[in-house]
């Protein structure tokens, strides 16, 4: 076993923080067809069911395991080394000396991954089928026009809808999707996502930033469908953990606050989104971005800013003002008096 210490190449604060690779010598000799991907922080309690659940896999083929993480403050890095110490053949422990960021984290393991393909899994989550890499690596080997397999998930923990709950309630109306299809939502989960790592996505300069890109894995899906199409396997064999702790969590929590976040997040994603589909998608982004705006206004009245919701009332309106007309009329009448009618309750902000 080695420890190598390698710089992190990245922009802003974390740009030399050193990283510490923990593997056995030999595990760079042997090429993977898969590399899994793993970034985890202060996922104590779940990441050894996340490891586990990987080691399970039964293939056919080499696959390498690269866990980045990312200097947490509970027992995440001692899980990681007790595992690796286990697995020292398939895991890479990749050991920031300070905390970093999801991105930076993110960027490191990503271009450590050495295997064909690329398999998604964040340390709170888990596999449940040990088949999963055998199935989605066969179909994206007899699919060549194919640039990302997912799967449907369990949605487990104590903010999951309820028990039995899945990420898709039935088989979607198609099993292969376009790029354009990712406008209205990202509908992969992470968890489920193999895509192509040859060649390896070019992916430009600004989505290592989280001030511009703050939803890493819908954007990467983005510039991977514009190598190939999406291909849906209706089987649950993964699981996705929802909780207060987690990135989904912190923003769901049914709170304006995060409902702000949330959609503030989902705005300058659909910037970054234009940049990856390119002007055909334009106008259907544009929508969208109508549509945000407007649930902005509506999270920013809940919270009782009516400025706030006032300028991303007028906001949706300049962006498309058919997005949603209805619901844009309504609260045009309520905060426009002037202009739509007088305000029911007749204050003045």
């Amino acid at each position: 076993m080695f420890e190598n210490d390698a710089a992190v190449d990245v922009t802003g604060p974390t740009a030399t923080v050193p990283v510490t690779e923990v593997s056995a010598a030999g595990v760079m000799a042997v090429a993977p067809k898969v590399s899994v991907l793993t970034i985890t922080y202060n996922h104590g309690p779940f990441v050894g069911e996340c490891l586990e659940s990987v080691l399970a896999q039964q293939t056919d083929f080499a696959f390498e395991m690269v866990v980045g993480e990312d200097c947490s403050t509970d027992q995440t890095r001692a899980v990681c080394r007790e595992q690796q110490a286990r697995r020292p053949d398939r895991i890479r422990l990749l050991l920031a000396e300070r905390n970093r960021g999801r991105h930076a984290n993110f960027r490191n393991a990503f271009e450590a991954c050495r295997g064909e393909y690329v398999a998604l899994i964040e340390g709170d989550d888990y596999w449940t089928d040990g088949t999963k890499l055998r199935q989605q690596v066969a179909l994206l080997d007899a699919h060549p026009e194919t640039a990302i397999c997912f799967h449907n998930v369990a949605l487990v923990g104590e903010r999951a809808p309820g028990p039995g709950a899945t990420f898709f309630r039935a088989a979607p109306p198609r099993t292969v999707f376009t790029g354009e299809d990712l406008i209205e939502k990202n509908f992969i989960p992470t968890c489920s996502c193999v895509f192509r790592n040859r060649p390896r996505p070019a992916l430009p300069a600004w989505y290592w930033d989280p001030a511009q890109t703050p939803y890493t894995d819908w954007v990467l899906h983005a510039v991977n469908a514009q190598r190939g199409d999406i291909r849906y396997i209706h089987a649950v064999m993964a699981a996705h953990r929802r909780h207060g702790g987690g990135f989904w969590g912190a923003t769901f929590d049914g709170t304006a606050a995060g409902d702000i976040q949330r959609m503030s997040d989902r705005l300058r994603t659909y910037d970054r989104l234009g940049e990856c589909l390119g002007p055909r998608c334009a106008r259907r982004i544009r929508r969208q971005k109508a549509m945000t705006c407007f649930h902005l206004a509506l999270a920013y009245r809940e919270a009782g800013d009516r400025r706030a919701a006032r300028r991303f009332l007028w906001r949706a309106i300049g962006t498309d003002v058919l997005a949603p007309a209805p619901l844009l009329r309504s609260l045009a009448r309520e905060y426009l008096p002037g202009r739509c009618g007088a305000r029911r309750d007749g204050l003045r902000d």
